[in-house]
């Protein structure tokens, strides 16, 4: 009888841990999908990116704090926190830009609907005391500050361009500039070399 209570025991505790770790996280993508068609549309500057130790359906999880810039509002901050594609997460940077959804009655409930492309003027103010960056002196990035160090990032990046051609060379180009961890090259190399297996052009 001891034991029968023993494994009762366990069991409810194992149901508990479920539901206050995994259960948030299945509402907040909920309120996320609610906010694709409901939500109102507005740039962001990605100001900070954490990748998690958690995956939903093969896609790693990433916390992001947003600067949003609300049409005819003030800009104002925001995290969320959500699974992206391998697709997306060469964007997936400090200073990038993104396209968002929020909620109007509560704007810190947000969801990214896309990464990537060109941050709008306002959302690249120039820093204080200093003249605004021409277009064509802001766009080009230091050469040795991107130079790849993780062999796995170095080999997503051959992989992506196999994979990709050169219509996806800048994002592609996003996991040899070293901003990356190794678990989520290691993840974006596993379904480029299935999609290159695919296609019978295997990545070496």
């Amino acid at each position: 009888m001891g034991w029968v209570l023993a494994i009762i025991v366990v069991g409810a505790v194992a149901v508990v841990g479920f539901g206050s770790t995994l259960l948030p996280m299945f509402q907040g993508m909920s309120d996320q999908n609610a906010l694709r068609t409901e939500g109102v549309e507005a740039p962001a500057k990605i100001l900070e990116v954490v990748q998690t130790r958690s995956r939903f359906n093969e896609d790693w999880v990433f916390e992001l704090e947003l600067e949003v810039h609300p049409e005819g509002g003030k800009p104002y901050w925001a995290k969320v926190s959500q699974p992206f594609s391998v697709i997306h997460v060469p964007n997936l940077r400090q200073g990038g830009a993104a396209t968002v959804r929020f909620d109007r009655a509560d704007p810190q409930k947000i969801v990214v609907m896309s990464t990537g492309g060109s941050l709008p003027p306002t959302l690249a103010p120039p820093t204080a005391g200093t003249a605004a960056a021409k277009p064509d002196d802001a766009a080009a990035p230091d050469p040795s500050a991107a130079a790849p160090t993780d062999p796995v990032c170095i080999a997503t990046t051959a992989c992506c361009l196999r994979v990709m051609g050169k219509a996806g060379a800048a994002s592609c180009a996003g996991f040899a500039s070293g901003e990356l961890a190794g678990p989520a090259c290691a993840a974006a190399l596993s379904a480029y070399q299935a999609t290159a297996r695919a296609r019978g052009t295997p990545c070496q």
